[in-house]
């Protein structure tokens, strides 16, 4: 299935911090608080999903075709400048401590995964998930934490609800899919929101919130799930 999906992310540590470093109204570094949400394409299948991302003639896109996960860059002015790839058997693209992740602070594609194409991963014993904003690897300093998870009852396996409980009791990380829709048997969120909490200099507090909506929903070609052969070919192994 293709669906055209919006998100609306706040760093909310990002926004205190400019606060406090004098970015305010008056200032020249003063930005509005409002913007416009972002839009993404993504198509998904069981065990394979593409997110594409488009803005001012450049691209950024992610395939997992189920054996590995790549990213490709490109721009009007450079073309492709950035192609690289991570074997993974799930499409996670978390990764723990001292390990950079395979959608590296791109918060908001990771709220797309969440929310669309992370059924792959949840159908996995021992699976691990992490909070979408990498920051938390600075920041949580907890030892660790349980997830619990409810999924949609069908093939695709998408999550109704995620909590990330760190052993101390504190929640990590929530997700909650609004309201619902089926489409050919599957069922999608039509409205979903996540919240990410981190431990700062003044305890505990909110570090990210996102929610997004699916506008449209339309059948998908195979081709469309299928990373491109060009694609593979000029891919570079990520660094592990």
């Amino acid at each position: 299935m293709a669906l055209t999906v919006e998100v609306e992310m706040d760093a909310w540590n990002n926004l205190f911090f400019f606060e406090q470093s004098g970015d305010s109204p008056g200032d020249e570094l003063w930005h509005s608080r409002f913007h416009t949400n972002e839009v993404r394409r993504c198509v998904v299948g069981t065990n394979r999903w593409m997110i594409d991302y488009r803005k001012d003639g450049g691209r950024l896109t992610y395939w997992f075709d189920g054996t590995n996960l790549v990213e490709e860059r490109a721009s009007a002015a450079k073309g492709v400048w950035s192609t690289e790839f991570s074997s993974s058997t799930d499409g996670n693209p978390g990764r723990p401590v001292r390990v950079a992740d395979l959608m590296p602070f791109d918060w908001s594609a990771k709220a797309y995964w969440f929310a669309l194409c992370s059924g792959t991963c949840l159908k996995q014993p021992g699976r691990t998930l992490y909070p979408p904003d990498d920051i938390w690897k600075e920041t949580l300093a907890v030892p660790g934490w349980r997830d619990e998870v409810e999924t949609f009852r069908d093939a695709l396996g998408l999550p109704k609800s995620v909590t990330l409980q760190a052993t101390n009791g504190q929640i990590v990380f929530q997700y909650r899919a609004h309201a619902t829709t089926n489409a050919f048997g599957w069922t999608f969120p039509l409205e979903f929101y996540g919240v990410q909490y981190g431990n700062g200099a003044e305890g505990w507090c909110v570090e990210l919130t996102f929610k997004g909506r699916v506008t449209a929903i339309e059948p998908a070609a195979s081709e469309d799930l299928a990373v491109p052969a060009e694609v593979l070919r000029r891919a570079k192994r990520w660094e592990d």
